[in-house]
């Protein structure tokens, strides 16, 4: 509920700062739980995540999660597109396939995902241009 009314920096910084504490003990539920509220911070809270923190957790939903943080970032640091491209869990790799910018920076990864095994990963992805 604190993400939803997050509305100021201030604010923003104390849901993930209280989200990264709950990560590392979180169960399945409880990582989808809070992979829900940091999706519900707007653009500017979520850009103070790091996708190369949430991309090494063990929940496939917060591993999502980072997907959709790393487009939303410029595709930054290339080495985490990379890893969430070849992440066993096919909900990882559909999240990355549906954010993923239709713009030729993203190419490499774009490649990766039209190769998945997944044709439900192969058909969300957006053509580039």
């Amino acid at each position: 509920a604190a993400a939803a009314l997050a509305s100021t920096p201030d604010q923003y910084e104390s849901v993930i700062d209280i989200a990264y504490e709950l990560m590392p003990h979180a169960n399945p539920r409880q990582a989808n739980s809070l992979a829900s509220a940091l999706a519900l911070l707007p653009d500017t809270g979520r850009a103070l995540l790091d996708p190369r923190s949430l991309a090494a957790h063990e929940s496939e939903w917060i591993r999502s999660t980072a997907a959709r943080l790393w487009c939303a970032a410029a595709g930054q640091p290339p080495r985490v597109g990379d890893r969430l491209a070849a992440d066993p869990s096919q909900n990882v790799r559909r999240s990355l396939a549906f954010h993923l910018p239709g713009t030729t920076q993203y190419d490499d990864v774009r490649k990766k995902l039209e190769q998945d095994i997944r044709r439900s990963v192969r058909t969300v992805l957006k053509a580039p241009g």
